[in-house]
């Protein structure tokens, strides 16, 4: 499932849309200004690369940044949430970007290159499995995942992956989907329901406990819009 997942990904990049249907639905920069992301911080940002914006809403708000923190984007896809951290963080700062399809990972890289007044913090974009994370324990002060974590297929993996990695203090962002009921059975092995983060959804009770039993002294949810059997909704674990 993964790797099918990581081919539908890279193809999005190349047909350069993640609406290919045509569907007449809110994506791109449009959505990203319905999320209250601060679009006008990025002006470098052709339009062409904001129709590749896949999210699940707004992990920035309500955050209390420090300036100086080390910054990791799980599943960072071209790298828009990167590029939001930048215009916080200063030159002591770090900013890395990992995403298991490689052409996201090129792409985060050429928007990046093409802004040639960015100065810092440091930036680094590279291909990586969550659920195998190449940095040493306790790397980062603050990780995030928009429209990621319900598509690990083991999700305990992958959080026990982020716990390692951050902070003692450190903070995980997560807006996702929340599954509010049963799901059809041929979800399971649908390709596009697992991509789109529908079959892999978990419940809040289940998303609890697996932050809570990976030792994470806090867990909070922020419930935002919910249609048929979801809600998309913003979740918080401290170490």
């Amino acid at each position: 499932m993964k790797t099918a997942i990581k081919a539908f990904y890279e193809q999005l990049v190349l047909s350069r849309s993640t609406n290919p249907s045509h569907a007449p639905i809110i994506w791109g920069k449009e959505l990203a200004k319905r999320y209250l992301y601060p679009v006008e911080t990025l002006p470098h940002i052709p339009d062409s690369y904001w129709e590749l914006f896949v999210a699940c809403g707004n992990p920035w708000r309500g955050l209390d940044i420090n300036s100086e923190w080390k910054f990791l984007d799980l599943g960072c896809g071209i790298g828009i949430d990167c590029q939001i951290a930048s215009t916080f963080l200063n030159s002591s700062g770090i900013i890395t970007g990992i995403d298991i399809a490689f052409e996201m990972v090129k792409t985060a890289k050429e928007i990046q290159e093409s802004d040639t007044s960015f100065g810092h913090p440091p930036l680094f974009f590279l291909q990586a499995d969550g659920e195998s994370l190449p940095f040493r324990s306790e790397s980062f002060d603050l990780i995030i995942a928009n429209g990621v974590l319900s598509i690990f297929p083991d999700k305990k993996k992958a959080i026990k992956e982020i716990f390692r990695v951050l902070k003692s203090n450190g903070q995980f962002a997560v807006c996702d989907l929340v599954r509010l009921g049963a799901l059809p059975e041929h979800f399971l092995d649908n390709t596009s329901a697992w991509a789109w983060c529908m079959a892999g959804a978990s419940n809040k009770l289940e998303y609890q406990e697996l932050f809570l039993q990976t030792g994470f002294k806090k867990f909070s949810i922020l419930w935002n819009e919910s249609f048929g059997l979801f809600a998309r909704a913003t979740m918080m674990g401290i170490k």
